[in-house]
């Protein structure tokens, strides 16, 4: 493999908002030591977003609380006692992006994942569902 300063990639940053997006893959990393829940696996989701944006969410893999990655099974594969990850690959969903900035860099953020039917009836003006 070679490497050239020619080859740059250009990233695009998404607006904050709310897109769609779809799972393009799904990587176990190695798991945490959380102070709430002990040893805790982890997994990095990478999204495809509709207007040709790519973010990457690492996400705790745990139920109930706040688990972002089990409203991501709820919001794609619906209510399932038990999955493997890479059931994920494929699935589509709609994903909330925030923006913050750390150290004079500004990054986007996937705050939120819900049903993607939310964007059948889509208004700006409207709340997402809990």
């Amino acid at each position: 493999m070679k490497f050239s300063r020619q080859q740059q990639v250009s990233f695009k940053l998404p607006e904050e908002g709310h897109y769609g997006a779809t799972i393009i893959d799904v990587k176990e990393v190695e798991p945490i030591n959380n102070p709430m829940y002990g040893e805790t696996d982890r997994v990095d989701v990478y999204f495809d977003l509709v207007g040709g944006y790519r973010l990457k969410k690492n996400m705790l893999v745990y139920a109930g609380g706040n688990s972002m990655f089990e409203k991501l099974v709820d919001s794609t594969l619906g209510d399932v006692e038990e999955i493997d990850v890479m059931e994920l690959v494929g699935r589509t969903c709609g994903v909330e992006i925030e923006h913050n900035v750390h150290k004079g860099k500004t990054y986007a953020n996937v705050v939120d994942v819900f049903n993607d039917a939310w964007f059948e009836n889509y208004d700006e003006q409207d709340e997402l569902p809990e």
